[in-house]
C-alpha cells in the first residue's frame, strides 16, 4: 500500500508542475524611450528642434505591429520599432503615442514657442548711450 501511495504522490507532483508551467506567461509591456529624455512623462523642447522615439517595449511577439502617432510633429506617424526621429516646428503641447498589436503607450511633448528679442543700435543709442561688452571696452 505504501508504494502505491509514493507512486501516487510523484504522479501528482508532476502533473502539478506541468500545469503550472502551462500557464506561466510574460505580460506584454509597451513602452517607449526618448531622446531628450522624459521627465515626468513629458518631453520639452524648444519649437523647431526634434525628439527622438525608440521602441523599449519587453515580451512582444515576433511579427508584431507598431505603430506610431506623433500629434504635431514631422513626420505625423510611422511603423517598426525605431528610433524615428521628429520634427516639432510650432509650439504647444502634443502628444506621441506607441500601439503594439492593441496595447499603447504615450507621453506628453511640451513644445515651447521663443519669441527672440533684438534692439538694434546704430552709432550711439537714444541720450548717448554706448555699446559697451562685460569687461567695459567699447
Amino acid at each position: 500500500m505504501r508504494l502505491l501511495h509514493n507512486h501516487l504522490c510523484a504522479a501528482i507532483l508532476i502533473i502539478t508542475s506541468l500545469i503550472t508551467a502551462s500557464f506561466a506567461y510574460s505580460q506584454e509591456i509597451v513602452s517607449f524611450t526618448t531622446s531628450p529624455a522624459l521627465i515626468n512623462d513629458t518631453v520639452t523642447i524648444c519649437q523647431g528642434n526634434s525628439v527622438t522615439f525608440t521602441d523599449n517595449s519587453q515580451n512582444i511577439a515576433a511579427g508584431a505591429v507598431y505603430n506610431w502617432v506623433f500629434t504635431g510633429g514631422t513626420p505625423s506617424s510611422a511603423t517598426g520599432p525605431g528610433p524615428h526621429t521628429v520634427a516639432y516646428n510650432t509650439g504647444g503641447n502634443y502628444v506621441a503615442e506607441l500601439d503594439v498589436d492593441g496595447d499603447d503607450y504615450n507621453v506628453n511633448i511640451n513644445v515651447v514657442s521663443i519669441t527672440p528679442i533684438f534692439e538694434v543700435f546704430q552709432g550711439s543709442g537714444p541720450g548717448g548711450w554706448g555699446v559697451s561688452n562685460f569687461n567695459n571696452q567699447n
